[in-house]
């Protein structure tokens, strides 16, 4: 009979041999349990887990926005640099694809801009806000809870007869979307979006809360179920960055260092309390009798009670400018404040850059200051900072404002606002053709005007960047400037001036 060594001599004999070849592979600390790694453990949570804390996030996120000033100025900053006023559409159709001309195309560009215009001061289905605003909106929510939650809408003509749009978007708040008490052990609902078998979410379940409820943990009769397409449109607007795999809700920026926040704005209150109690120390005067020292009028109560009892004198709050007469035998002892520290604004500002780094933000930004930095260090810092806001700005752009361009476009062209040359194939047959789309946002600025300026004119000298681009950086329209020029400079000869050289 055959003997087989065992497991335990296997494992000896192959160690042996590979010590033996001078073999053998480093140890890494970070998978180790030994020393200061030796507590570290990362637990996993199920899918109900994950949902309920991201829930508490987004609550805590909205906290922070609301109350704390360094999550409100982040959170601002990055919506004001991204949107601001709100990304404004240039039409790009693709008309070699679409076999225009080039004053085709140009006409045919100018009806689409000129009917999103129009849909623009329509956009919000309660008539409240632009879709300018919708943008802020949703990249604040984006920002704050993670996510964005819009419902297009087709009004009704008979009711609201002054629209030129039926399509409109109804805000909804993020945290309506949950998965139904009794729906919680479906395998294929996600914290609230209900997926196929390919991973796709299919709908959305938004609940309907009452007065007197938040809407959680309610059964499935208290909520909507939402298509998430109808044809080839969108049924609901669910926005949120992708950054985890298997990802079906967003989370805060604030996220991360959220915990920094709260202690933070914990230590200024502190800190603020301690300074006004030290600037509150009254007068303590020490008398035999502070009954008879005592002003007429004063609050000091009488020796002894209603029963004949000693009442002695207890202090429990005092005002600034208080004078105390204390009980025979008292002396005071008087409160010193030594906060904040000598360290504390250099603690501070350091928080303050781990804080900011969490969210992809400069110190400078977050905190407003620019007083550490030269114009160096000061551009170097928007720098960084706007590579942030133009990825935001492109997904935006993409995720939002391009599908919402789409739905605009087609009602437009099917309310006759924009015709397709002759020749030109049908909408339906080439929708990408047609609807390509560049959107700007607000302008970067300059730090150093001279600098910036001389740097883009060298540029187009060169050829590495266009009219376009140098307008675009600034928040404008290349084509609406373009024409703006020729109209000056046609007016100038006119009058008989010295027209400038168009650049």
């Amino acid at each position: 009979m055959t003997r087989f060594p065992s497991a335990r001599a296997q494992v000896i004999a192959r160690n042996r041999a590979v010590k033996a070849r001078g073999l053998g592979r480093v140890r890494s600390v970070g998978g180790s349990y030994r020393g200061s790694m030796s507590n570290w453990n990362t637990p996993r949570m199920t899918q109900d887990g994950e949902a309920s804390e991201r829930a508490v996030i987004s609550r805590r996120a909205e906290d922070l926005v609301d109350n704390n000033p360094n999550a409100a100025s982040v959170i601002d900053s990055m919506a004001v640099n991204v949107i601001g006023p709100g990304l404004r559409p240039q039409a790009r159709v693709d008309r070699k694809a679409l076999g225009l001309t080039e004053d085709q195309a140009d006409a045919l560009q100018a009806s689409m801009e000129k009917a999103y215009k129009v849909w623009n001061l329509e956009a919000h289905s309660r008539g409240l806000a632009t879709f300018n605003d919708l943008q802020f909106m949703g990249l604040h929510s984006v920002l704050t809870k993670g996510e964005f939650l819009f419902l297009p809408r087709m009004l009704d003509d008979a009711k609201y007869p002054n629209r030129s749009f039926s399509f409109a978007l109804q805000d909804i708040h993020p945290s309506r979307l949950s998965t139904p008490a009794d729906f919680f052990n479906r395998e294929n609902i996600v914290d609230g979006v209900e997926i196929n078998g390919d991973g796709r979410p299919e709908a959305y379940w938004v609940s309907s809360p009452g007065q007197f409820n938040t809407g959680e943990m309610q059964s499935s009769g208290s909520y909507t179920r939402i298509p998430a397409e109808n044809g080839h449109r969108p049924g609901m607007l669910h926005g949120f960055r992708l950054t985890r795999e298997e990802q079906y809700r967003g989370r805060s920026v604030l996220s991360p260092a959220m915990k920094y926040y709260r202690l933070l704005d914990d230590s200024y209150d502190y800190n603020l309390i301690s300074q006004i109690m030290a600037a509150s120390i009254p007068v303590f005067i020490s008398t035999q009798n502070p009954y008879e020292a005592a002003a007429q009028g004063s609050t000091v109560p009488e020796p002894v009670d209603e029963n004949g009892n000693p009442n002695p004198l207890f202090h429990k709050s005092y005002g600034p400018g208080t004078i105390l007469y204390g009980a025979p035998n008292e002396k005071p002892h008087i409160l010193e404040s030594n906060h904040p520290g000598n360290n504390f604004e250099a603690f501070a500002r350091l928080i303050l850059r781990a804080m900011a780094a969490a969210t992809g933000m400069p110190y400078e930004v977050l905190s407003k200051d620019f007083s550490q930095t030269n114009y160096s260090s000061a551009r170097a810092a928007l720098l960084e900072a706007w590579r942030v806001y133009l990825i935001y700005r492109a997904w935006a752009g993409v995720h939002f404002c391009q599908v919402n361009w789409a739905m605009v476009q087609e009602e437009a062209w099917l309310r006759g606002m924009w015709e397709m040359p002759s020749g030109a194939p049908d909408f339906y047959d080439a929708r990408h053709a047609y609807l390509g789309t560049r959107w700007i946002g607000p302008a970067r600025g300059y730090i150093d005007p001279v600098k910036e300026i001389v740097a883009s004119i060298k540029g187009l000298e060169n050829n590495i960047i266009t009219h376009a681009d140098v307008v675009a950086e600034q928040g404008g329209d290349g084509q609406e400037v373009a024409e703006i020029r020729a109209a000056e400079i046609k007016r100038d000869r006119d009058l008989g001036l010295a027209p400038e050289e168009a650049a």
